[in-house]
């Protein structure tokens, strides 16, 4: 009953409103009537210049009253965005702009971290690096681990030049980041993040974002070495297949090795990959980090892993806590000490991963994995076709029982069930035929003042 009571209050409540708009519009246009038929009769203008002022009126009243609620999203912009404005304007370059900063002849890839300090602008009462120092060999891979917040990510950033220290310094073979030219350093720099950004165009201008005038050979040798050809080779399209918004078309470990593909399509002395295959299933993890293998030969790269497995045959393992390197070495030379923080970090690891699969030991966790991550796939392949035959063969099975599902029904049968409240028929029909009349009565009544604009008043 309250129910009931509700929505009859609401009903009205729409219909007094709605009466009551309708009500001013038909007011004000009687009012303007009136007022114009003044002015023609005392020849203070002529009937045409009248009606179009008083249409003027009317329209810019409706549209005024139609773009009110409207400003209230003008103003949620403007407040969205300020701060975007302000990122904008804000000089987290350099002073030094990309036309005066130095190339480099020849880069080895040597990186070195220096007493760095740092905290992000959005959050300056949070202090990231106090005095960070690391160094990141040429050639060699280098892999940060550590806990959340710890500051693996923001090294990336801070070589990528997305910020800027507030002290220290950042060298590349020696030289200040902060010196080089800007657009120079990132072409050196290939970068795959956890999520690969992709755009909603074909393959191909995927991976031509990571160097606009790569040749086809270019691409094809780049997509051969990060094991996407493979894949691509079996499109219709090859090269031309639309991948679909962010990537849609694709699958993770798809979408990464494009990613990867357009990192190294410059052939970049640095490689940085920032969890690249954490948020994949464990069958994609397997084949893109044996794409990363191979890619990350002969170039200098910094690795932030969260799955240690995927970091042992680092050259250097740099455990960061609370933005400082409290430990280096070697996995071997890590896991041999078992109190150091690494070991802490492998074991919490194992625990988890024995947490999950009870019944099974570590070594015996990734082919648990990869086999419980195709039975997923499979299942979510055969889903969509399974609930369409599913869906066809209720209506085949209610066919062949004899259950009428398509008996037309009389309108005498209707007019039975609508019998006992036929008084709303009656009144609905009433009201509908006045609702309807309105716009007639009013285009004959305006139209009718019209003609009485040009009528000879002497």
């Amino acid at each position: 009953m309250n129910t009931y009571k509700y929505g009859r209050r609401a009903g009205l409540a729409k219909g007094l409103g709605l009466g009551s708009m309708h009500c001013v519009l038909f007011v004000s246009w009687a009012l303007l009537v009136w007022f114009t038929s003044i002015v023609v009769h005392k020849n203070i203008a002529d009937g045409g210049d009248s009606f179009t002022t008083m249409l003027n009126v009317v329209i810019s009243g409706l549209s005024l009253g139609l773009a009110a609620p409207d400003i209230s999203a003008f103003i949620r912009a403007r407040v969205a965005a300020y701060p975007i404005f302000e990122m904008i304007e804000r000089n987290t370059v350099t002073k030094t702009s990309s036309k005066t900063g130095h190339k480099l002849g020849k880069v080895e890839g040597h990186i070195e971290f220096k007493d760095v300090s740092f905290n992000y602008p959005s959050r300056p009462d949070v202090v990231i690096f106090n005095r960070f120092s690391l160094n990141i060999p040429a050639g060699k891979i280098v892999a940060l681990v550590g806990g959340s917040g710890s500051g693996k990510s923001t090294v990336i950033s801070l070589i990528e030049r997305f910020y800027e220290p507030l002290a220290g310094e950042v060298l590349l073979d020696g030289n200040n980041v902060r010196d080089l030219d800007l657009k120079w350093l990132r072409q050196q720099i290939g970068l795959v993040n956890q999520e690969p950004a992709l755009f909603a165009t074909t393959i191909r201008e995927n991976i031509l974002y990571g160097k606009y005038d790569a040749t086809l050979g270019e691409i094809t040798r780049a997509a051969k070495l990060s094991g996407a050809i493979t894949f691509i080779n079996n499109l219709p399209d090859r090269f031309e297949t639309q991948v679909g918004e962010r990537g849609i078309q694709l699958s993770g470990g798809q979408k990464q090795r494009i990613a990867i593909s357009r990192a190294i399509v410059k052939n970049p002395s640095i490689l940085l990959l920032d969890e690249a295959t954490s948020a994949l299933d464990a069958e994609s993890e397997k084949s893109v980090q044996e794409a990363l293998d191979r890619v990350m030969v002969g170039r200098t790269t910094v690795v932030v892993a969260h799955r240690l497995s995927t970091i042992r045959n680092a050259d250097v393992i740099a455990v960061v806590q609370s933005g400082k390197i409290v430990e280096t070495g070697s996995h071997d030379e890590l896991i041999s000490n078992p109190n150091s923080a690494y070991s802490s970090l492998v074991q919490l690891q194992e625990t988890a991963s024995l947490q999950r699969y009870p019944s099974q030991s570590p070594a015996m966790s990734t082919p648990r994995s990869l086999s419980y991550s195709r039975e997923l796939s499979r299942r979510r392949t055969s889903f969509g076709a399974s609930f369409r035959s599913d869906k066809d063969s209720v209506f085949s099975r209610l066919g062949a029982e004899g259950i009428d599902t398509g008996k037309p029904v009389s309108p005498r049968r209707l007019y039975s069930m609508i019998g006992p409240d036929w008084y709303y028929g009656v009144f609905g029909t009433i009201a509908a035929l006045i609702a309807g009349a309105q716009m007639p009565l009013f285009a004959l009544g305006v139209s009718q003042a019209l003609v009485a604009y040009y009528m000879d008043w002497e």
